[in-house]
Protein backbone atom coordinates (compact mmCIF):
# COMPACT_ATOMS: atom_id res chain seq x y z
CA UNK A 1 0.00 0.00 0.00
CA UNK A 2 1.30 3.31 -1.02
CA UNK A 3 1.75 5.94 1.98
CA UNK A 4 -0.21 8.96 2.05
CA UNK A 5 2.26 12.36 0.89
CA UNK A 6 2.79 14.45 3.76
CA UNK A 7 -0.41 17.14 4.14
CA UNK A 8 0.50 20.67 4.22
CA UNK A 9 -2.32 21.58 6.20
CA UNK A 10 -0.03 22.77 9.09
CA UNK A 11 0.55 25.41 6.53
CA UNK A 12 -2.82 27.06 6.25
CA UNK A 13 -5.78 27.36 8.91
CA UNK A 14 -7.86 26.99 5.85
CA UNK A 15 -7.52 23.21 6.67
CA UNK A 16 -8.22 21.14 9.43
CA UNK A 17 -5.27 19.29 11.12
CA UNK A 18 -5.64 15.59 11.04
CA UNK A 19 -3.78 14.49 14.30
CA UNK A 20 -3.72 10.86 15.55
CA UNK A 21 -3.61 10.01 19.73
CA UNK A 22 -1.87 6.32 20.33
CA UNK A 23 -2.71 5.59 24.20
CA UNK A 24 -3.40 2.61 26.05
CA UNK A 25 -4.75 4.71 28.93
CA UNK A 26 -8.14 6.44 27.29
CA UNK A 27 -7.93 9.72 30.12
CA UNK A 28 -4.86 10.27 28.38
CA UNK A 29 -5.97 9.97 24.88
CA UNK A 30 -8.96 12.65 25.68
CA UNK A 31 -6.70 14.87 27.87
CA UNK A 32 -4.60 15.25 24.87
CA UNK A 33 -7.43 15.60 23.05
CA UNK A 34 -8.40 18.22 24.31
CA UNK A 35 -5.34 19.82 24.85
CA UNK A 36 -4.69 19.75 21.01
CA UNK A 37 -8.27 20.88 20.41
CA UNK A 38 -7.11 24.02 22.50
CA UNK A 39 -4.20 24.86 20.34
CA UNK A 40 -5.17 23.80 17.08
CA UNK A 41 -9.53 24.47 16.51
CA UNK A 42 -11.53 22.70 14.69
CA UNK A 43 -8.40 19.62 14.33
CA UNK A 44 -9.70 15.64 13.12
CA UNK A 45 -8.99 13.64 15.86
CA UNK A 46 -8.02 9.72 15.31
CA UNK A 47 -7.43 8.30 18.70
CA UNK A 48 -6.57 4.21 19.42
CA UNK A 49 -5.21 1.93 22.53
CA UNK A 50 -2.48 0.11 19.96
CA UNK A 51 0.49 0.54 18.09
CA UNK A 52 -1.07 -2.22 14.70
CA UNK A 53 -4.03 -0.28 14.91
CA UNK A 54 -2.29 3.08 14.79
CA UNK A 55 -0.12 2.02 12.02
CA UNK A 56 -3.57 1.67 9.68
CA UNK A 57 -4.37 4.71 10.32
CA UNK A 58 -0.89 6.26 9.58
CA UNK A 59 -1.10 4.22 6.16
CA UNK A 60 -4.76 4.98 5.16
CA UNK A 61 -5.18 8.72 6.50
CA UNK A 62 -3.48 11.62 5.25
CA UNK A 63 -2.56 13.19 8.77
CA UNK A 64 -0.37 15.66 10.14
CA UNK A 65 0.64 14.95 13.64
CA UNK A 66 1.18 11.35 15.28
CA UNK A 67 1.46 11.18 19.34
CA UNK A 68 1.83 8.31 20.71
CA UNK A 69 2.41 6.48 24.41
CA UNK A 70 6.08 4.56 23.87
CA UNK A 71 4.80 2.21 26.55
CA UNK A 72 1.35 1.41 25.26
CA UNK A 73 1.68 -2.42 27.13
CA UNK A 74 3.55 -4.49 28.01
CA UNK A 75 3.53 -6.06 24.95
CA UNK A 76 3.51 -3.25 22.35
CA UNK A 77 5.54 -0.09 21.82
CA UNK A 78 4.58 3.05 19.88
CA UNK A 79 8.11 3.27 19.19
CA UNK A 80 7.44 1.67 15.57
CA UNK A 81 4.88 4.19 15.14
CA UNK A 82 6.42 7.22 15.99
CA UNK A 83 9.38 5.95 12.86
CA UNK A 84 6.97 5.25 10.71
CA UNK A 85 5.13 8.79 11.23
CA UNK A 86 8.72 10.23 10.70
CA UNK A 87 9.61 8.39 7.68
CA UNK A 88 6.86 10.12 6.26
CA UNK A 89 7.71 13.50 7.30
CA UNK A 90 4.92 13.87 9.83
CA UNK A 91 5.24 15.70 13.54
CA UNK A 92 5.80 12.48 15.67
CA UNK A 93 5.63 12.66 19.47
CA UNK A 94 6.65 9.77 21.96
CA UNK A 95 5.49 10.09 25.43
CA UNK A 96 7.04 8.50 28.49
CA UNK A 97 6.43 8.34 31.94
CA UNK A 98 10.11 6.11 32.11
CA UNK A 99 12.95 8.80 32.23
CA UNK A 100 15.35 5.99 31.38
CA UNK A 101 13.62 5.20 28.75
CA UNK A 102 13.61 8.27 27.33
CA UNK A 103 17.30 8.63 27.26
CA UNK A 104 17.88 5.05 25.92
CA UNK A 105 15.32 6.26 22.88
CA UNK A 106 17.08 9.79 22.18
CA UNK A 107 18.31 8.51 18.44
CA UNK A 108 14.88 8.76 17.90
CA UNK A 109 14.61 12.32 18.09
CA UNK A 110 17.89 12.98 15.44
CA UNK A 111 15.14 11.01 13.10
CA UNK A 112 12.67 13.72 13.97
CA UNK A 113 10.76 11.84 16.36
CA UNK A 114 10.12 14.56 19.74
CA UNK A 115 10.19 12.28 23.01
CA UNK A 116 8.16 14.25 25.88
CA UNK A 117 8.30 13.27 29.08
CA UNK A 118 5.08 12.16 31.01
CA UNK A 119 3.11 14.37 32.12
CA UNK A 120 3.16 16.45 29.24
CA UNK A 121 2.32 19.89 30.02
CA UNK A 122 0.41 22.08 27.76
CA UNK A 123 2.92 24.30 27.19
CA UNK A 124 5.40 21.35 26.12
CA UNK A 125 3.05 19.77 23.96
CA UNK A 126 3.04 23.60 22.27
CA UNK A 127 6.17 24.50 21.97
CA UNK A 128 6.75 21.18 20.14
CA UNK A 129 4.06 21.30 17.72
CA UNK A 130 4.76 25.06 17.16
CA UNK A 131 8.51 24.28 16.09
CA UNK A 132 7.28 22.11 13.53
CA UNK A 133 4.68 23.97 12.16
CA UNK A 134 7.21 26.71 11.82
CA UNK A 135 8.94 24.36 9.69
CA UNK A 136 5.96 23.21 7.88
CA UNK A 137 5.37 27.18 6.28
Amino acid sequence: MAHPKKNSSLKSSSHPVSILICDDDEGMRDTLKAMLDHMIPNSRFFTTSSSAEGIDIVKSRNLDIVISDLHLSPTDSGEKLAELAGSLGLLSILLTGDVASATRHQNLSKNGVYILAKPVSLAELSSAVASVRKIAS
